[in-house]
């Protein structure tokens, strides 16, 4: 079920964007940046590792 509203960030930065009502968002994401936080009202923030696969 997409969440909308979502902040997503890219971790040491100020880089981040919110997700949109179907959930999607787009990010340019720094090259040395290596880690992505999403955050939402009443949920538990999460760190996501970025892969260059």
């Amino acid at each position: 079920m997409p969440l909308p509203g979502v902040s997503v960030a890219v971790k040491g930065t100020s880089v981040g964007t919110i997700t949109d009502v179907t959930g999607h968002y787009t990010l340019e994401i720094p090259e040395s940046s290596s880690m992505l936080t999403y955050s939402f009202v009443g949920m538990l923030t999460q760190e996501v590792p970025l892969s260059s696969e």
